[in-house]
């Protein structure tokens, strides 16, 4: 208990002053972060002890009096909101809205507006790095939260112990949550879907209004508890401006060209954030079709996620980091063009969307009210941490010249705002990428860091667990046993009194109807799918040409010559194909749109 007071007084003084101090300094120890799955299964008491504190920080009376709780984390403190207790400015955002810098502190160089409010660069090479600490900062402040919790249990040094072994877990969206899927593919949606052995969809505990939890006044009798996994309630009073929270959903109500009328109207709900909304589900939450595009594009993000690994390409950071990478064009040197490879950021991109929808997590100002955000980015980190270890000589590039001329301005000692160091001084305050490089500094690794030392024995491991579930690797590879699903439903979380966790979950879209036997994805397909050759993809980049259309997913053959691209329906923005080739195979295509 001792050792648990002198941790809760140092967090206390670090919330106050908004300093991320990280677990290593605080605890000494760097603890695996693992998946939501394997902590349901393995750390149940850690679990019921990072609901409690999720809800404790999501709590409307404590969380807008709390800088380092959620409502602030994530976004703001409500407009005209004081308190007597802290001492700062009370309109504060961090990832989001309002438009207002956290403690007065800004960027040089940048508008207020630029980036909706937010602090978070993306599109730079920051990206990577600024994420880090403020990963931290969450996880520090649930731990707090955590240990204040465990203290006023019963049997409080059992918890204590639960609650020292916490580390942010991570969503791993290639890790299966069950057995067989059907999703709609190469078949007609109305008539036919692929089945796949396994199903990708999100983890059970993301997905349920309701869990059950333990608690301190009441320990020997679990009880039901609104998952605040599940979503973020906002405050009843104040919050985000309608002039602010109108002008996120504007621009989704296109205009009909005839009536110059709005099509349709996106009604964001303001009460709680939303997963995978579209304006056919206004203001709900739609699991089923959510759940089914994370098995469509599970294909093509596994390809992009090991052709990071492993493409000598990736090796350079400025092309793993973020979007934004300009190449040079020798017809107009002045002005590089964008980069044709996709990195960490547009991965990133990928499952914010397809979370999002046309709502929240696709929205940058309020992402991160939703909690799926701490999940996703930490799997994010974790891959991060892992193409570092696989290239541990490889960082940001110092050379003057070679930036400039690229067109890239931040520099590795950039302060990460507005984060700041434990011990903040008149010459140093704020985090910057080479403090955030090791991520033991904060108390934190990965299992495969901790299994694979060597890096090819690392990138070996990485394809062994992931490889096996691409299309062309199907009948060749088998499941390894540590990616099989995990079976979470003997969790105390979901030891419901009258119902079961199957019952609860939201899976097969009732547009697919008989299961459609036979159907190969690899064979079987309808005239409306392109497909293209290696070579045609490789010609079309090299003469900067390309077939007019969009793409929504590819598909690798056997033959390794061949691109199936399937499904030209939605358009994603990007006016020529993105296409990593590695030797002869395709790893990588992003999308195309209609011109």
């Amino acid at each position: 208990m001792e050792e648990a007071q002198r941790q809760i007084k140092e967090l206390e003084n670090a919330r106050l002053g908004g300093r991320v101090i990280g677990l290593r300094e605080l605890t000494g120890k760097s603890l695996n972060r693992i998946d939501v799955d394997l902590m349901l299964k393995k750390q149940p008491k850690t679990f019921n002890l990072y609901l409690l504190a999720l809800e404790h920080l999501q709590d409307e009376k404590v969380s807008q009096q709390d800088k380092m709780g959620q409502f602030q984390i994530a976004g703001e403190l409500p407009r005209g909101f004081q308190t007597s207790s802290l001492t700062y400015a009370p309109q504060q955002g961090i990832h989001g809205l309002p438009k207002e810098w956290r403690d007065g502190v800004d960027v040089p160089g940048r508008k207020l507006d630029e980036g909706k409010g937010s602090y978070c660069p993306h599109g730079r090479i920051l990206f990577p790095t600024w994420h880090r600490p403020y990963l931290a900062m969450m996880e520090q402040s649930i731990y707090y939260r955590m240990l204040e919790i465990a203290q006023n249990f019963k049997y409080s040094e059992t918890y204590m112990t639960a609650a020292f072994e916490f580390r942010l877990p991570y969503w791993d969206y290639f890790r299966p949550r069950g057995g067989e899927a059907r999703f709609p593919g190469v078949s007609d949606t109305k008539t036919g879907a692929i089945t796949f052995p396994y199903d990708f969809s999100v983890p059970h505990v993301l997905e349920l209004d309701e869990v059950m939890v333990v608690r301190p006044c009441g320990e020997d009798t679990p009880e039901l508890m609104d998952n605040p996994l599940y979503c973020f309630r906002y405050p009843k009073r104040g919050g985000i401006s309608p002039r602010e929270w109108n002008g996120l959903w504007t621009e989704d109500s296109k205009l009909d060209p005839d009536t110059k009328t709005p099509e349709f109207t996106m009604e964001a709900s303001r009460s709680r954030t939303v997963r995978h909304q579209t304006r056919y589900n206004n203001q709900k939450s739609d699991f089923i079709d959510f759940n089914s595009l994370l098995s469509q594009r599970r294909e093509e993000n596994v390809a992009l996620m090991l052709g990071m690994l492993r493409h000598p390409g990736y090796k350079d950071y400025l092309a793993f980091s973020h979007t934004g990478f300009p190449v040079p064009d020798p017809e107009d040197p002045e002005y590089p063009k964008k980069q044709l490879y996709d990195s960490i950021e547009t991965l990133h991109n990928k499952y914010h969307g397809i979370c999002g929808g046309e709502s929240y997590m696709s929205r940058v100002p309020v992402a991160a009210f939703d909690p799926i955000f701490w999940l996703h980015h930490c799997n994010i980190d974790r891959l991060i941490a892992k193409r570092q270890a696989i290239n541990p000589t490889v960082w940001f590039p110092t050379d003057e010249d070679h930036l400039n001329k690229k067109g890239i301005t931040e520099r590795v000692t950039d302060d990460l705002f507005p984060v700041r160091l434990p011990a903040v001084s008149d010459d140093k305050k704020y985090w910057d990428s080479n403090l955030v490089r090791h991520i033991a500094g904060f108390g934190y690794t990965y299992s495969e860091l901790q299994e694979y030392k060597d890096p090819q024995t690392l990138l070996e491991a990485m394809h062994d667990k992931y490889q096996w579930s691409l299309q062309s690797c199907r009948d060749k590879q088998k499941i390894p046993e540590e990616m099989k699903p995990i079976d979470v439903s003997v969790a105390p979380v979901f030891k419901y009194p009258d119902r079961t966790l199957k019952s609860m979950l939201s899976r097969e879209d009732p547009s697919l109807k008989a299961k459609v036997k036979g159907v190969d994805p690899l064979k079987d397909y309808t005239p409306a799918i392109l497909v293209f050759t290696l070579k045609t993809i490789k010609a079309a980049i090299e003469t900067d040409t390309a077939p007019s259309m969009t793409m929504l997913q590819t598909t690798i053959l056997p033959s390794e010559d061949t691109v199936i691209i399937k499904d030209p329906s939605t358009e994603i923005g990007e006016t020529k194909p993105r296409v990593l080739l590695d030797g002869e195979h395709a790893i990588g295509v992003s999308a195309l749109k209609q011109v």
